[in-house]
């Protein structure tokens, strides 16, 4: 929307001077905010109510990802998770750690009655989390 900022974030210097480019030749400069750095520091960091957040930061954060955003998001927000399917791993039965992080962030959505969760069967995996105005019943 016409007041609406994007918060780009991302751990590489190089990637956000690739996205300030990309995002100055869409004339989009103006409505983005950028962070490099760690990502959940940058959101804590970072004041205001968000619509909808993205997470795809290293695997092993994923968890740590669910207890900041699962706190800090609204009703009508929605939270956006890639490579929820791991290239398969997640249905291995000796999961490595990294898989390990993964299966416990989907879990932690998929029991928190204050989202509707699903997975998007879309490449590596796309989790979506709608967080609710009162909590789901079973």
């Amino acid at each position: 929307p016409p007041g609406g900022i994007v918060h780009h974030t991302d751990g590489d210097p190089e990637n956000t001077k690739l996205a300030h480019f990309y995002f100055k030749k869409a004339g989009l400069l103006k409505k983005v905010r950028f962070h490099t750095g760690d990502a959940l520091e940058s959101l804590a960091k970072t004041k205001g109510q968000f619509d909808v957040y993205y997470c795809d930061i290293d695997k092993e954060g994923y968890p740590a990802a669910y207890r900041a955003v699962s706190k800090r998001a609204k009703p009508g927000n929605i939270v956006l998770t890639d490579n929820l399917l791991w290239s398969g791993k997640v249905a291995n039965s000796n999961p490595d750690p990294t898989t390990k992080a993964i299966l416990e962030y989907t879990r932690l959505f998929w029991n928190d009655r204050n989202f509707a969760s699903s997975m998007l069967p879309i490449r590596d995996g796309v989790g979506f989390h709608l967080r609710l105005k009162s909590p789901r019943k079973f």
